[in-house]
């Protein structure tokens, strides 16, 4: 695990989401709950692709939702396009 210093001011807090550290290239971070969350939500897609469970309706909701909205913050923000200069 890579620790990394920051001076946050008092109450403020990085939030899951993509991240940049000065000229390095943008990354993602995820905060310990949402972590937690998503490693849950991908144990259940991976067991439904091995056909060992089947998921109900609602819980095909929020896996999906889950899912998509990382996909969409690391293609949105995390990702470098070549019209940013990088």
């Amino acid at each position: 695990m890579q620790k990394i210093s920051t001076r946050l001011r008092k109450g403020e807090r990085v939030e899951t989401g993509s991240v940049k550290f000065d000229d390095d290239w943008p990354g993602l971070f995820l905060r310990g709950t949402d972590a937690f969350s998503l490693a849950q939500h991908i144990k259940r897609a991976i067991a439904v692709i091995n056909k060992k469970r089947e998921l109900s309706a609602f819980e095909r909701v929020i896996v999906l939702s889950e899912l998509e909205g990382v996909v969409k913050e690391i293609e949105d923000a995390v990702v470098v396009k070549r019209a940013e200069g990088l």
